[in-house]
Parts: C-alpha cells; structure tokens; sequence
C-alpha cells in the first residue's frame, strides 16, 4: 500500500457555538475597509427595517450562522452565512434612481434574490420558499 500524496487532503471542521446569533463576530476577510452594520447607523437602520425581517422569514436561527450588512463604494450589500453555504446580495446603490432606495423595493429584491438562493443550498436544496413578512414603520410615519 503507497502513502497518500498530495493530491489526498481531507479537512473536518466542527463547531459547537450556538446557531443563529445572526451576527458576524468578525468582518469577512475580504471585507476589511467596508462600513458595517456594526459600526454604521444608516447600515443598521437598513437590516433591522429591512433585511432582518425578510431573512427570517426564509432562513430559521439554527440555518443562518451570519448575518452583515456593508457598503462597498456607493453599493450597500448583505452578505449571509449558513453552516455550509454563504452569498452576497447587492442590496441598494446611491447611483439608482431614489425610487429603488425605498424600503418596500429593496426588501422584494431582497425577497427574491433569498427565495433563488435558499433552493441552491445543501440547508434547503429544492425547497421552494416564499418569503412573508411585513416591515416595521419608520419612525415618522413614512
């Protein structure tokens, strides 16, 4: 019997931390000299008005293991992250016209891009999701 060679690799990862905070502990790698909702106030008003509502609707606590709203640029993206599968939405650029920076607009975007992405999974493969929610008012009223 030869001794494996490099061409062999196996890699096990097990964590036992508790599913669905929701939150990243840390920024993505890539991601080093984005604002986040951690330390953005706009970015935080947009996932808790908007993007929280619709992840819960699609993805229970236990499938969604992080959760970050950023901006890139003039781009704002949520970036999701559930035990084996992650992806970046582009959620909302200052460059589109202001009636796609409505909340109602980006949350169905939102809600659509989800719905796509959650069948692919290895967490929901096949299942088709539709999400159901309904965004808190602003303050205002509006």
């Amino acid at each position: 019997m030869t001794e494996p060679g490099s061409a062999y690799f196996s890699s096990l990862s097990i964590s036992f931390d508790a599913p669905g905070e929701g939150r990243l502990d840390a920024a993505p790698e890539w991601l080093t000299a984005a604002d986040t909702d951690r330390s953005d106030v706009g970015l935080a008003s947009i996932r808790t008005r908007i993007v929280d509502p619709v992840v819960s609707s699609l993805l229970s606590p236990q499938e969604l293991q992080g959760l970050l709203v950023y901006r890139d640029g003039r781009e704002v993206w949520v970036h999701l992250e559930s035990r084996d599968d992650s992806v970046s939405i582009f959620l909302h650029s200052a460059d589109l016209q202001p009636e796609y920076a409505e909340a109602a607009a980006m949350a169905q975007h939102l809600a659509s891009q989800l719905e796509d992405w959650v069948c692919e999974t290895s967490f929901g493969w096949g299942q088709q999701r539709i999400a159901r929610y309904t965004l808190p008012e602003q303050p205002g009223g509006q």
